[in-house]
């Protein structure tokens, strides 16, 4: 190779770059110049038809200065340098930089590695594995396929993707620990997003954590945790919002601080004593829109299907429907009551009626409900009548029967057109007839005191004719 280029450390990149020998060292106005040159060269030598791999290195040891152009290009010798970057078309460049002669490994920062085919790493310490790709200081992507951007992020799980930045903030340029960085574990996880507490963490296969301190565990299969402190911990969960969490499998946590509890199946419902059987028994998860001590509305339902197989939430509009024919029920309810029940009071429902009885004894009594007006007035109907004769007496009850007759000789009794008819004999026929001081038998006329005329003959009684 030529030798016009040189190697130069870029604060930006926290790396070592080669640029041309006309580019200046460490300045404000070479930064942009520097990458620049970088980039160029990279393309240059991976390209260029006269060479498969390229090393870039200091001479003879690691440069701990802040500044300043070391080197020339040219293969390393020693083991503070890149001498295992030679793998086909790959590019190595840096202090203790690593390609460990792999095919098209792409490697630029102090101790970057590539452990497989086709990895890239860029920044100080980054490291890539076989098809991945590391860009950031201490940033890794360890399994085939994946990717991590930012420095300290981690991208473990295969292609998996982990996105965002770590660092405390602090003037030392710490960067946090491995298991508080951006991580994306499980195979085909994304995580992205991190500040100086913790980064984004997926573990669960195929799971998504965007927000800083978002959570998708192992368990998490295809869960998704979006926004600050999220939490989704069992498969195909989603939590949105920050400190959400979605913790039964299937369910969903929609807002801030919401959480999800089991659901509970209902088979059927009891009202009034009748039992109903509903639709859709069988839950697989819960929709939460809040926490025990977080409520929230949910506004702007469109109206869903009220049949008996319907599954569809309902609406405020449907349920104001349902409140004002009920109430039309209680107003005309109350109106067949009577009694003075009025419905919609202050009080609710319905208020009671009042009922004053008559007693068949002509007092009286109130009361203020239907059952005990109609007990009242039962126990009053079902008193017996007496009916007295010259001799003896009988009781009869409402529906009883009680015969008027004659002596079936001289009188008679019928009923006609709903009437009683008394008939006394036009021949009637008695034993003795007295009237006054005479009685006349069938032996004859007596007068008490006076004469007779009897079958046994005339008594004048001493009377003189006059």
């Amino acid at each position: 190779m030529n030798k016009i280029y040189k190697v130069i450390w870029n604060a930006t990149l926290l790396a070592w770059v080669a640029v041309s020998e006309l580019a200046k060292g460490k300045t404000k106005s070479s930064k942009v110049t520097g990458i620049i040159g970088a980039a160029t060269v990279s393309l240059m030598v991976t390209f260029s038809p006269e060479a498969s791999a390229a090393i870039i290195n200091t001479d003879t040891s690691c440069v701990t200065g802040s500044a300043g152009a070391v080197g020339n290009i040219n293969p390393g010798t020693t083991g503070s340098q890149a001498t295992d970057g030679s793998g086909t078309y790959s590019l190595v460049a840096g202090c203790n930089a690593k390609g460990n002669n792999n095919l098209a490994a792409t490697v630029f920062g102090s101790f970057s590695e590539v452990t497989g085919t086709a990895g890239t790493a860029l920044g100080h310490n980054s490291q890539a594995n076989a098809f991945g790709t590391a860009v950031g200081v201490e940033s890794r992507a360890t399994a085939a396929g994946s990717t991590a951007i930012g420095e300290g992020t981690q991208s473990t799980g295969q292609n998996a993707v982990a996105l965002g930045g770590t660092a405390t903030g602090t003037a030392a340029g710490n960067v946090l620990s491995v298991a508080n960085a951006v991580t994306a574990s499980g195979s085909g996880a994304v995580a992205i997003g991190g500040n100086a507490t913790r980064g984004a963490q997926s573990a669960g296969t195929d799971a998504v954590a965007i927000g800083a301190q978002s959570t998708v565990a192992a368990a998490g299969t295809g869960a998704v945790a979006l926004g600050a402190r999220s939490n989704a911990s069992a498969a195909t969960t989603v939590a949105i919002g920050d400190g959400a969490n979605a913790s039964i499998a299937g369910s969903i946590a929609l807002g801030a601080s919401s959480t999800t509890s089991a659901s509970v199946n209902s088979t059927a419902q009891t009202i009034n004593g009748k039992s109903y059987t509903a639709t859709g028994t069988a839950s697989t998860g819960v929709v939460s829109v809040g926490s025990g001590s977080i409520k929230r509305q949910i506004q702007n339902v469109a109206a869903g299907q009220v049949t008996a197989s319907s599954t569809d939430a309902v609406n405020g509009s449907q349920l104001f429907n349902t409140n004002t024919e009920l109430a039309k029920v209680a107003t005309d309810t109350a109106a067949a009551l009577g009694g003075g029940a009025a419905a919609g009071t202050t009080a609710g429902g319905i208020t009671a009626p009042s009922y004053t009885i008559t007693k068949t004894d002509a007092s009286t009594t109130t009361v203020n409900n239907v059952g005990a007006a109609v007990n009242a007035l039962n126990n009053e109907v079902v008193k017996a009548i007496t009916f007295n004769g010259t001799t003896g007496t009988t009781n009869q009850k409402l529906g009883s029967s009680i015969a008027v007759i004659g002596d079936s000789k001289n009188i008679s009794t019928a009923v006609t057109t709903n009437q009683i008819k008394v008939s006394i004999s036009d021949n009637p026929t008695f034993t003795t007839v007295t009237t006054g001081n005479s009685k006349l038998d069938n032996t004859g006329l007596t007068i008490t005191g006076g004469p007779s005329v009897t079958t046994g003959g005339i008594n004048a009684a001493n009377t003189v004719n006059q």
